[in-house]
């Protein structure tokens, strides 16, 4: 509980400090994943005639919360390195640090959900009540392999510089290899390359709870996502048992 108290305080100055001096910059934020589904959608529906029906829903199930994820990795990676004053100065433990900032990535995705997500997504029927839990079970799942995830790679960063452009050139990717803007079916024979993509899992349960209801699916996606999560989670723990000691020499 006081460790979160303290993460959502830093959130919060973190939040203060990167929008004080930029005239509307929380819209700023937001605006870029709008932006973004505005011209793929009109691009992949209208020009390069996808057929997919409901096909802007399709896309803000799969874009909104890549953006999160990725945006998060992009932004994120660099934090402890950028934030050697304050961990040498204070002796803030890494996990605060990296998870403020992730939070402040989590806000902007929920701007641009409630913005164009629920206008876009057609959530009428019997199961309203099933698929708004569902989509809370899945911002839960995905904020939470988030901030692992990313503190693990900016961990690590630490100790190796490189990694940081590792992320980004397998992010870029990973964007065009995950079935955000075109269905899982249009990779043919390769669709096998999904199950080694740890991201998909993440995009599936709001495809299936927001686009497309379907709840053996999403229980599926669910099920993966929770062991990718403790997955990541058991590698971050050991890699703080065994480099913790070094960590503030190499920060």
């Amino acid at each position: 509980m006081i460790l979160m108290r303290k993460i959502l305080l830093l959130t919060y100055f973190h939040m203060c400090s990167r929008y004080r001096k930029a005239w509307a910059g929380f819209l700023w934020v937001v605006a870029n994943p709008i932006l973004t589904f505005v011209i793929q959608s009109v691009i992949f529906k209208s020009i390069l005639k996808i057929e997919v029906n409901n096909y802007p829903a399709y896309l803000v199930s799969g874009l909104l919360p890549w953006f999160f994820i990725s945006q998060s990795l992009y932004v994120v990676t660099n934090s402890l390195v950028a934030s050697r004053d304050i961990l040498l100065g204070f002796k803030v433990h890494p996990f605060l640090i990296v998870s403020s900032q992730v939070l402040d990535q989590f806000v902007s995705f929920l701007a641009a959900f409630l913005l164009i997500g629920l206008f876009t997504v057609r959530l009428q029927g019997d199961f309203l009540f099933l698929r708004m839990l569902l989509v809370l079970v899945s911002t839960l799942l995905i904020c939470s392999f988030t901030i692992l995830f990313t503190n693990l790679l900016a961990y690590w960063h630490v100790f190796y510089r490189d990694i940081q452009f590792i992320v980004q050139f397998i992010m870029n990717l990973a964007f065009y290899l995950t079935p955000i803007f075109y269905q899982p079916a249009s990779l043919g024979n390769y669709q096998w390359i999904l199950s080694f993509n740890i991201f998909y899992p993440f995009i599936r349960l709001y495809q299936s709870s927001l686009f497309q209801f379907d709840l053996a699916v999403w229980g599926q996606a669910a099920l993966s996502c929770s062991l990718i999560t403790l997955a990541t989670l058991f590698f971050l723990d050991l890699s703080y048992r065994l480099k913790m000691k070094e960590f503030y020499i190499h920060v």
